[in-house]
């Protein structure tokens, strides 16, 4: 978010503790957006803001560079903090380069600049250790499970690995977001600990690093809310959606918050199907129907589920949430266990060791009841 003239990483919760109560100039390509946004988080009775609206940087980077230093040098009296705001979409090029050597020959006031100088030199995702996050060549090497890593090269750069440790995610350097699996579907069925998903947001917004939830299998009411982020209390910055969105036909969606909203601008990147009215008609009838009683019957099936299979000899335990359970086994294999229930006439997957159950939200409490029942039967052959 924000980076002191020659001294980075400089956090948003500091640049905030820093002008709060401070007479400050700000300049910005979109002033009416600069305003919004910086107001919200800094009027106080205590400070001033003072807005100085400027031509966009596109069109006269030099000039900007140029009209900033002689506010910040002479034209209001008493100026604190003199900012330039450059959005998180521009491009940090030798014009934007041109302006912080200007700015860096003021010794007074200080002169912060926000949103993207921080980030020049900062394009590391990290994901977790045991992570599944897709199938195209960035989703692969986002991936943090070495069996996934054996074709398609080359990979892509940018992405580091972490195990589900605060410290070990906070030493990586370069970090710019952490993306990760609310339940780790492929990786076993294993929800994340609430404490670790509380701790690395607090990290992600004291180090302004994106948070990015991967719920392309979770989300849509497949753990008994509309997205397992709620399960957790956190907002993240970035949500993917797939997979129950459809209904079984491909779509896909990101939602973004106020901080990236307004980095991936129409027409800034595209796909040949995408928002294809038969397939978005689709979605919108899921969504019309998912509403809270919708996902309680989520939740109780996903009860149902539970209850029966843990009082079942040969299972060990049940791991999950709602409808998305994940069973360890006593004894048998679980690939043998998939045979048995094809034999039965049901059909599961399988995740690591464990059986993996993704029923349908609609199913009916007779097809569930006789389904858990061969399931059962399979399990106990």
């Amino acid at each position: 978010f924000a980076a002191l003239i020659g001294r980075p990483n400089v956090g948003k919760s500091t640049l905030m503790n820093y002008l709060i109560g401070q007479k400050v100039a700000i300049t910005s390509n979109k002033p009416q957006t600069t305003r919004n946004r910086i107001q919200t988080v800094l009027t106080r009775p205590e400070g001033q803001i003072v807005f100085v609206d400027t031509p966009g940087i596109h069109k006269a980077k030099n000039k900007l560079g140029e009209y900033m230093v002689n506010i910040a040098r002479h034209s209001l009296d008493g100026v604190d903090a003199a900012l330039w705001l450059v959005e998180p979409s521009t491009f940090i090029g030798a014009g934007e380069r041109h302006i912080m050597e200007q700015l860096k020959k003021i010794t007074t006031p200080v002169v912060l600049v926000i949103n993207k100088i921080d980030m020049v030199g900062r394009d590391v995702i990290v994901t977790l250790r045991n992570s599944f996050h897709g199938r195209t060549m960035a989703t692969l090497t986002a991936t943090g499970q070495d069996v996934f890593h054996n074709y398609f090269f080359p990979f892509n750069e940018g992405f580091e690995y972490a195990d589900k440790d605060i410290e070990q995610i906070a030493g990586i350097e370069g970090v710019c977001a952490v993306m990760l699996e609310f339940v780790q579907g492929e990786g076993g069925v294993i929800p994340v600990e609430k404490e670790f998903v509380t701790e690395l947001a607090q990290l992600c917004r004291e180090r302004d690093i994106l948070l990015i939830a991967d719920e392309v299998q979770t989300g849509i009411g497949r753990t008994g809310k509309l997205l397992a982020s709620q399960h957790y209390g956190v907002l993240p910055d970035i949500t993917t959606l797939a997979k129950g969105l459809g209904a079984g036909l491909p779509i896909g969606a990101m939602l973004v918050g106020d901080r990236c909203a307004d980095t991936l601008t129409f027409g800034t990147h595209g796909t040949t199907f995408g928002g294809n009215p038969v397939i978005c008609a689709g979605a919108l009838e899921v969504l019309s129907r998912l509403d809270d009683a919708a996902l309680e019957q989520v939740r109780r099936k996903g009860e149902y589920i539970r209850s029966r299979l843990l009082s079942c000899p040969g299972v060990a335990g049940v791991d999950g949430l709602g409808m998305m359970l994940g069973i360890r086994l006593k004894d048998k294999q679980a690939a043998q266990v998939l045979k048995d229930c094809i034999g039965e006439g049901v059909l599961v997957l399988t995740a690591k060791e464990k059986i993996r159950l993704l029923p349908p939200l609609t199913i009916g409490d007779g097809d569930l009841q006789e389904g858990v029942d061969r399931l059962i039967a399979a399990i106990e052959k």
